[in-house]
């Protein structure tokens, strides 16, 4: 068995002094917490075991997004908040997909380049399900952005889960979708490629954009012309899966999408002084999975790429799912459905050990080279670093 010679914190830590691309801010200000990460500078607790008086210290964690070791909290705590939004229907899962020339735009203007693939992929599904002769009324859809493909390289596309149908314009009836497929693809496909490539148009007429790098012959109207032009002329990707049932599967289906990162620590095989491997899924080849050797500083430069904007939403929800009306849009297509209604219990403020304990089943306070003495606080180290992490 091969064993697994460094995390990817060590591996992106490893080679700053020696990182030949210049970092934004942001970059580095993400890079700074993932390295500081349960280490001293965050600060922690010290605690003694009740039964062997063993010592641990446990320092605490930087909650960056981009993190490969702070996700896994805040994602079964999101995921308990879904319980009570899923509706008795079917769920269908639909990816939109950017064509790779926007991929210079987009590493230079990542803020625009992403709200319009949100805004784009909306209007798609929106559109479509108001017409008449489908949905005829107003759809819901949750999304969520992945800008990575399986060697961490710059792959921009959106996850949606869609509820399987529409709340009348009267809201007095529930039109579910009744086929296999949500909409035809080569609809949603042209329809999105339509709206993103006005909605990119109308950026670049208002100034919106910047081009520096390999962007900036585009800066040129006639040449940033051409662009659309051309990509007018591709087909653009857009993939819908066959429809989730409701309940438990989609819950478990939306773990895979919602707080995910480019690569995770699994995927590592091994690290050199200079190299590092780890494996991937060659979707072309029957998901095959394959292995990738590339220097540490080519990673580290993969993996920044992916970092996001300060503040920008990565999960987003539209239609009936929009926060503002959410709660009453779901209790009105529960009693459409003639379904029972949500039991609304009123919320209890869980400490970290408690938290842990039911949402992920780990007890943090159990001794864990005795395995039966609990560990008791007697000391906190305090934080060097007191900047905190944007959400």
């Amino acid at each position: 068995m091969i064993m697994i010679k460094q995390t990817i914190t060590e591996v992106l830590t490893e080679v700053q002094t020696n990182y030949p691309w210049p970092l934004t801010p942001r970059q580095g200000k993400v890079l700074s917490r993932i390295a500081s990460c349960r280490t001293p500078i965050m600060g922690g607790q010290l605690s003694r075991c009740d039964n062997c008086d063993v010592l641990n210290m446990m320092y605490y964690s930087c909650r960056d997004r981009h993190c490969p070791q702070c996700q896994s909290l805040a994602k079964a705590k999101w995921l308990e908040d879904r319980k009570s939004e899923l509706l008795p229907i079917d769920y269908y899962h639909v990816v939109f997909t950017l064509p790779h020339e926007l991929n210079p735009i987009a590493r230079v203007n990542p803020k625009v380049i992403y709200n319009l693939l949100n805004k784009a992929a909306w209007k798609t599904v929106k559109t479509l399900g108001a017409d008449e002769k489908r949905l005829n009324g107003k759809m819901g859809m949750m999304s969520f952005l992945h800008t990575w493909g399986q060697q961490v390289n710059h792959h921009i596309h959106l996850h949606c889960i869609v509820p399987g149908g529409a709340i009348s314009n009267s809201q007095k009836k529930w039109h579910p979708a009744k086929s296999s497929y949500l909409f035809p693809v080569r609809a949603m496909s042209r329809m999105f490629r339509g709206c993103y490539v006005s909605a990119l148009r109308r950026a670049y007429q208002n100034g919106e954009l910047e081009f520096q790098g390999k962007s900036s012959d585009l800066a040129e109207e006639k040449v940033f012309g051409q662009l659309l032009d051309e990509l007018m002329k591709k087909e653009w990707v857009v993939y819908c899966k066959k429809p989730l049932p409701s309940g438990k599967p989609v819950l478990n289906y939306l773990s895979q999408y919602t707080h995910k990162i480019a690569i995770s620590n699994h995927r590592i095989i091994s690290t050199d002084q200079h190299e590092i491997t780890f494996t991937w899924k060659d979707y072309s080849a029957n998901n095959k999975v394959k292995k990738s050797t590339i220097k540490k500083t080519e990673f580290r430069r993969r993996y920044l790429l992916h970092v996001l904007p300060s503040g920008f939403m990565r999960v987003r929800h539209y239609g009936f799912l929009g926060s503002r009306y959410k709660r009453r849009n779901l209790d009105l297509i529960r009693r459409l459905l003639n379904a029972a209604p949500v039991i609304k219990t009123q919320k209890v403020a869980l400490g970290f050990v408690e938290m842990m304990q039911k949402l992920t089943g780990t007890d943090v306070q159990s001794c864990a080279i005795c395995k039966t003495g609990k560990m008791v606080l007697i000391g906190e180290m305090p934080r060097l670093w007191k900047s905190p992490p944007d959400k």
